[in-house]
C-alpha cells in the first residue's frame, strides 16, 4: 500500500471517530451493520490506530535500514 492512502486512510478513520461525537445517535452503520455507537468509535478507533502504528513502523524501519 502506498503511503498517501495510508495516511488517507488513517485520516479517514480518525474522522470517523470524531464525526460519531456529533449528533445524538444511539446506532451506527459499518458495511452495512447496524452497532451500539460505543463499538463504531471502538471499531474506527482501532482502525485508525493500526493504520497510524503500521505506517510509523514502516517509516522508522525505513530509516534504521539507510
Amino acid at each position: 500500500m502506498s503511503k498517501q492512502f495510508t495516511l488517507i486512510v488513517g485520516i479517514i478513520a480518525l474522522s470517523q471517530t470524531i464525526y460519531s461525537f456529533f449528533g445524538n445517535e444511539n446506532t451506527a452503520d459499518f458495511l452495512g451493520l447496524e452497532l451500539n455507537i460505543w463499538l463504531y468509535r471502538l471499531l474506527w478507533t482501532t482502525i485508525a490506530v493500526g493504520i497510524f502504528y503500521g505506517y510509523f513502523n514502516k517509516q522508522k524501519s525505513k530509516i534504521e535500514n539507510q
